[in-house]
């Protein structure tokens, strides 16, 4: 499957059944639901999981070492503190220096108001949606977006 992994249904009437919809979701390897109200018709956004999640994994290069971690519906933190998901050995990252959450269906970096900044593609940020291989960095690492095959 090349795409990405969004379903879109329209449903006619408010009484339609969310249970109904979640099954027939389920069987397609759904994972997420979201319902938005537009007056009377409602859309349902889903997100599926499909092969392309393999794929979805940050790339973390600290000097000579290079590691993947893979991106999922949980927190990813990173920092110098050996409780995170990407433990950086550097004076210049703070004990928990940014966070990558998922948000609405896209991956979001929050710098946690770290002492030197989180940097996207050269760019000092507080909070940025993340696209495949925008570059990250850290302190001295850097850390690659991939986010398709």
């Amino acid at each position: 499957m090349s795409g990405p992994s969004t379903a879109s249904l329209e449903l006619p009437a408010v009484a339609e059944s969310l249970t109904v919809v979640r099954q027939m979701l389920t069987g397609l390897g759904v994972d997420t639901l979201v319902v938005t109200g537009l007056g009377t018709s409602h859309c349902v956004y889903a997100t599926c999981r499909d092969a392309t999640d393999s794929f979805r994994v940050i790339v973390a290069r600290e000097g000579n070492v290079r590691r993947e971690v893979r991106l999922s519906a949980d927190p990813l933190t990173v920092g110098r503190d050996p409780k995170n998901d990407i433990v950086l050995d550097d004076r210049r990252i703070s004990r928990r220096h940014a966070e990558v959450r998922l948000r609405l269906g896209r991956y979001t970096l929050y710098d946690l108001q770290s002492t030197n900044g989180t940097f996207v593609n050269g760019r000092r940020i507080a909070e940025m949606v993340l696209s495949d291989e925008d570059r990250i960095t850290i302190g001295g690492a850097e850390l690659v977006v991939r986010l398709e095959g």
